[in-house]
């Protein structure tokens, strides 16, 4: 066997875990058996030590307003989107010591009470623009 490159098996009751190639200072993590399921890890930001990532409650009730305002209020995507960002502000104005996930519950409230469109109307068009704005930026930068 190559003195460069040496092959570690950790073995467990019923599986191996993981096997490690390992030659000079790096270390690449190859293909996993656990109960007979074949894992790789080849194509996941794990193999960098980075995990993938998972929604938080903040996102979830994000997504969630975007949503109702979309399926329940009949709003195009870009005016929901325009929507919250104005909920979110005005909570985030109006309770600056709570937590993002305190300020996304009381903003999902917010979007369901019943004079919600109305209240915030008047800023829509400047918030649109502003959105549409970012958007352009983004993808001038993704090209």
């Amino acid at each position: 066997m190559n003195s460069l490159l040496n092959i570690r098996h950790f073995f467990t009751e019923n599986s191996i875990d993981e096997i490690f190639q390992i030659g000079g200072n790096h270390m690449v993590k190859g293909v996993r058996y656990q109960n007979s399921n074949l894992i790789s890890s080849d194509s996941s930001s794990e193999m960098y030590g980075g995990k993938k990532h998972k929604l938080s409650q903040t996102d979830i009730l994000h997504q969630e307003s975007i949503d109702y305002l979309k399926n329940d209020l009949n709003l195009s995507p870009l005016e929901a989107r325009a929507y919250k960002a104005l909920a979110y502000k005005y909570i985030k104005n109006k309770y600056p010591d709570s937590t993002s996930l305190e300020r996304s519950k009381i903003m999902i409230s917010t979007i369901k009470s019943d004079n919600f469109l109305d209240e915030f109307k008047e800023k829509l068009d400047d918030t649109i623009k502003i959105i549409e704005s970012i958007d352009s930026e983004k993808s001038k930068k993704s090209k």
